[in-house]
């Protein structure tokens, strides 16, 4: 008796700890279950994250809209808040320099999106070459041309404004520096090749006076060659020069012409290099008026245009 008694206790022992075993099982397969469904969830979060950032990355919502008001034709500023604008043609590039605008404000010009950051944020518009292609050359100090540009910007709050530039002023001038560049290379507009033949041999000589254009072109992507000029550093010689007055009328000390060659050089726009080269000898007269700073009383030669045009007339054809 006392043995089947025994036997009963220790199978009932064993019983309750088949049944622990499986209840701690359970429970480890419970808290398996649960711990998948803290990674699911913190997954969702993450998704939940990643939208975020994805909407936030994106242009604000837009809300109330406002006005530019326009400085001339290349600045404008918001009407209402912070936000200036400046547009520019540097390096062949038409540019917007937006300052002052809230970190974060949303622009779009054509395909080019962004966001301003910092005071001041520079925008590349486009390739400014073609505005120059068909700039009429009798027209060479003073020609609008249309950017046919529209630049929304939209502010973090979601105010918003549509900038549709003015026509962009040009000058022989803010080209001269663009076209400087033809001493290391060609300096070509939207489709000519490396290889096309020169038609003829029309010269734009930026420095010209009376006449900047030799040959038969008419706008600015008809001109074959650039004549660039510079004023040699030896000293050749000296003549005094007197009569001059200052803006007072008042009687000026004599001056020191130091008498200087000048050298003008052609280069092949679409293809760069020289075409052709001339050192011209110094202009031996006193000139109308100089430009000397306090306590100096020498002035360089100036340039013999009569001189340079005859002979650019001469190599155009």
């Amino acid at each position: 008796m006392a043995i089947r008694h025994l036997a009963l206790a220790t199978a009932l022992l064993l019983g309750t700890a088949a049944c622990g075993s499986k209840e701690a099982s359970k429970d480890t397969s419970s808290e398996d279950d649960g711990g998948k469904k803290k990674k699911k969830k913190k997954k969702s979060k993450d998704d939940d994250e990643d939208k975020k950032e994805e909407k936030k990355s994106g242009p604000p919502e837009k809300k109330d809209k406002f006005e530019v008001t326009w400085k001339g034709d290349t600045n404008f500023t918001a009407g209402s808040g912070k936000g200036e604008g400046r547009v520019s043609i540097y390096d062949r590039e038409l540019k917007v320099s937006l300052t002052k605008w809230p970190d974060g404000t949303f622009y779009k010009a054509g395909d080019k999106t962004g966001e301003t950051k910092g005071y001041s944020t520079e925008v590349v518009l486009g390739d400014a070459m073609p505005l120059y292609a068909k700039w009429p050359v009798d027209k060479l100090m003073k020609y609008e041309v249309d950017p046919e540009t529209t630049i929304e910007l939209i502010r973090p709050d979601g105010s918003w404004a549509e900038v549709k530039l003015k026509p962009y002023k040009l000058n022989i001038f803010t080209f001269k520096r663009d076209l400087e560049k033809v001493e290391n290379g060609a300096v070509k507009f939207p489709g000519e090749g490396e290889d096309d033949p020169i038609p003829g041999l029309s010269i734009l000589y930026p420095d010209g006076s009376s006449k900047r254009v030799f040959g038969q072109a008419k706008v600015m992507s008809d001109i074959d060659a650039v004549a660039l000029g510079r004023q040699l550093d030896e000293v050749k010689g000296t003549k005094k020069c007197t009569g001059y007055k200052n803006s007072k009328k008042e009687k000026m000390p004599d001056i020191e012409l130091q008498l200087k060659e000048y050298e003008v050089t052609i280069y092949d726009r679409r293809k760069g290099g020289v075409v052709a080269k001339k050192v011209f000898p110094p202009e031996n007269r006193c000139p109308s008026y100089v430009t000397t700073t306090k306590g100096e009383n020498t002035a360089s030669s100036t340039r013999p245009f009569r001189a340079i045009e005859s002979w650019l007339r001469s190599q155009a054809k």
